[in-house]
């Protein structure tokens, strides 16, 4: 047991190390003139990391006896991580195949900063679905 929760600790040190400058750069746009390989990167980091945390989040809670403040917080926060996770699987999409994701305007544009994805993600997430931005292939 203890040799699991060892590995487990040290792919959260490794994910927070290697992940959160990742999502950080990638959220402030400073991915160096969208260079393939590094958004990939990024974007499986996000979902691993978001995804990561979200599951350890649903471990906590399953076990808690009573709801309490840290419980509606946690589920608060995987939901977050839920739509944060998606954010990563879209940024693969879009990165993998451009104009997958078109944003409706006068003329429509192709997404181009994480931001929208994350709009994307979380009105798709809450069954909004403005229509504003629309998956445009097949595999979107």
């Amino acid at each position: 047991m203890k040799i699991k929760l060892y590995y487990m600790f040290i792919l959260l040190v490794a994910l927070i190390i290697i992940g959160v400058p990742w999502i950080i750069f990638g959220w402030l746009g400073m991915v160096p003139e969208h260079d393939f390989w590094i958004e990939i990167a990024g974007a499986i980091f996000m979902v691993l990391f978001f995804g990561y945390a979200g599951a350890m989040l649903f471990q906590y809670i399953a076990k808690s006896k009573e709801v309490t403040a840290d419980t509606l917080f946690g589920a608060a926060y995987i939901y977050m991580f839920i739509g944060l996770s998606w954010t990563g699987v879209y940024t693969l999409v879009e990165t993998a195949r451009p104009l997958s994701f078109q944003i409706s305007s006068d003329p429509p544009y192709q997404i181009t900063r994480v931001s929208e994805l994350i709009y994307f993600s979380f009105t798709t997430l809450t069954t909004l679905g403005y229509g504003d931005i629309s998956p445009a292939t097949s595999m979107a």
